[in-house]
Order: structure tokens, then sequence, then C-alpha cells
């Protein structure tokens, strides 16, 4: 069955799970589709009407919002899906990665470029320290650190938000 809710900061208008919008007096809304692939609707806030993509109204209604995540993804890649159940939170590079995967977005010199970029981004410092053993070594990344101590990236990302305390006697902090 069809689940309705509130469009946030539109008195009028509620919108589906199914990726349906309707005005107040209960009448679902044509939607017209964008250049790109989108599906849109004019939403009047008084006498001032602003369009919207219909799976981001779906997304903030129906999925719970995760900060570091602003893109929604169609997971089948159909653009004109705006069911819940193939929307999904995701970042930039999440979703060019998806892209790419999907054929929606051919692999260009720039979208290259900006996978690449965005991996040197949440690059962080990784600091190892072995008091016994004399060791104090800075590495560019969690990848080269667990190289180094011999241990997978899984672990050692859980030493880093506090899961565990330390493995095989390193401490390991960001920089």
């Amino acid at each position: 069955m069809e689940k309705w809710k509130k469009i946030k900061g539109y008195q009028n208008y509620e919108v589906s799970d199914f990726g349906n919008i309707r005005n107040s007096r209960g009448l679902v809304m044509k939607q017209r589709t964008t250049y790109r692939g989108y599906k849109e609707i004019g939403l009047r806030n008084g006498k001032v009407q602003k369009f919207h993509l219909v799976h981001r109204l779906v997304a903030q209604a129906f999925l719970e919002e995760i900060p570091s995540k602003n893109y929604v993804n169609h997971i089948d890649g159909n653009k004109t899906n705006n069911s819940v159940e193939n929307l999904e939170w995701v970042t930039q590079s999440e979703n060019k990665k998806h892209a790419v995967r999907t054929g929606l977005q051919p692999i260009t010199e720039e979208v290259i470029k900006t996978l690449k970029d965005n991996a040197i981004k949440k690059r962080k410092s990784i600091r190892v320290v072995n008091t016994k053993l004399g060791i104090d070594k800075t590495f560019p990344s969690i990848a080269e650190a667990s190289k180094h101590i011999d241990c997978n990236e899984k672990t050692l990302r859980n030493v880093l938000k506090g899961r565990n305390k330390s493995r095989l006697g390193y401490e390991v902090t960001y920089l």
C-alpha cells in the first residue's frame, strides 16, 4: 500500500514512497522529465513556484538522512524509478562510481580525475607508535600503515575508531 508523508516546507503537498506527489485536494500531480532524465515537480508556496527533483523529495521524506552523504542514488540506475526501495543516500564519489559501474556515465579523464581527487581528500595520515620497539612512523594512509605493521585495514580502522585499544603493541592515531 502506498504511504504518504508531508513535504517539508510545503504544507499543501505530500510525497509517496512510490515517488508520486499529490496536492491538498488529493490529486496526484503530473511530473515532468528534466533534460538529464530525472523526474521533477513544481511546488508552490504562496505565489512562488519552485521545481524539485522527485527522488530527493522521496529520500528526504522516507530515508534517514546521513550527514556525510548528500546525494541520492537510484540503485537500479533508472532515473525515473523513484520508489523509496530504489533510493539510497551516497557521497559524491559513491554516486560517480555507481554511474560509471552501471554505464550511466562514460569513463572520461574528468571522471577519473574527480574520483582520484575525492580519494585523496578522504585520505588521512596515520601515526604508528610502538615504544617497546622504538618505532614512531607516519604513513599517508591506513593501507600503507597496515602493510607496515602486518595487519588488515579493517583491524586498523577499528583501532582508530577506538573499538580496539591497540594492535600488536602499536598505538595508532590520525594526524
